[in-house]
């Protein structure tokens, strides 16, 4: 019998989120360049905000709590502004997809 190993499973989730946030990075910087060229320090803070929001999301405690990995499943953050790339998984789909991920992780190394 296999059983997933969740401290895996809850680094893999992190990595997913890390992937996920280079594109919202890419747009705050973005529009940090314009704030900037505005004199917009208002919107600035903001922007600052928002990318240190999106620094922390891997240090969440949703993270760190998680028994299972429906636990992981269930905690996407919504800054992301996109679909958790595993949600409409069964678990049994969602454990061979992160298996295979880190399959792909480990021949690489």
């Amino acid at each position: 019998m296999f059983k997933l190993n969740i401290e895996k499973a809850k680094e893999l989730h992190r990595n997913q989120i890390r992937a996920a946030r280079v594109e919202v990075f890419q747009q705050l910087d973005a529009e940090f360049m314009k704030a900037f060229e505005l004199g917009d320090a208002e919107k600035l803070e903001e922007i600052k905000q928002k990318k240190q929001e999106l620094r922390d999301l891997t240090k969440c405690d949703h993270i760190e709590c998680a028994e299972c990995v429906e636990d992981l499943k269930h905690h996407w953050p919504n800054i992301l502004e996109c679909e958790c790339p595993y949600g409409h998984l069964s678990n049994v789909e969602l454990w061979l997809k992160l298996f295979g991920i880190f399959l792909k992780f480990a021949i690489k190394k």
